[in-house]
């Protein structure tokens, strides 16, 4: 399902052959799980931002495979890419504070793959969103549905950073440190 072949990351103000992440290779079937371990600086979230397609080009470059399903993701345009992201590729970010938009309620940013990857209706994503965030054991789920980040904790905001990348069920779920908070 997931196989990534002699990862390199490189970034552009590196010396030349100065490697962030050099050589990386695993794969990962249906029902599998890998935990990267490391030092911090060591390219674990490296290697998921590049799984997940979401280096900036401008200011690193990627050599090797990245295999999601036979299709190279390293190949991907960015249109090609922001199909698969949340709804092949779920992430939960380190932090979920700066991660998630503060202007905008916890509901609509649970719901955010499904308006883009399916052709739910307002009630469907409203419901799939309310039991994802059951699933990932938040008390009052309705309550934190129509609450803003800041008025979440830590750990809330790490369980909704979790929900959201659940709720479209994606194949694989990207989770950067998520039980720092």
């Amino acid at each position: 399902m997931l196989e990534v072949k002699n990862l390199h990351i490189h970034f552009h103000d590196a010396p030349e052959g100065e490697y962030a992440v050099n050589g990386v290779s695993f794969s990962l079937e249906h029902g599998d799980i890998l935990g990267l371990v490391g030092e911090s600086g060591s390219g674990k979230t490296l290697t998921a931002m590049a799984i997940a397609g979401l280096l900036d080009a401008g200011r690193v470059s990627c050599e090797g495979s990245i295999f999601l399903d036979a299709v190279d993701i390293l190949s991907l345009d960015a249109e090609e890419l922001r199909k698969i992201r949340g709804r092949e590729i779920g992430v939960v970010f380190q932090e979920p504070m700066t991660s998630m938009n503060p202007v905008v309620k916890i509901g609509p940013q649970v719901e955010e793959s499904l308006l883009i990857h399916t052709d739910m209706d307002r009630t469907q994503r409203r419901a799939a969103a309310l039991d994802a965030l059951a699933a990932v054991e938040l008390d009052d789920p309705e309550l934190v549905y129509g609450k803003y980040p800041h008025e979440l904790s830590g750990g809330m905001l790490q369980r909704v950073m979790i929900a959201a990348a659940i709720v479209s069920k994606p194949k694989i779920i990207l989770a950067d440190e998520p039980t720092t908070a």
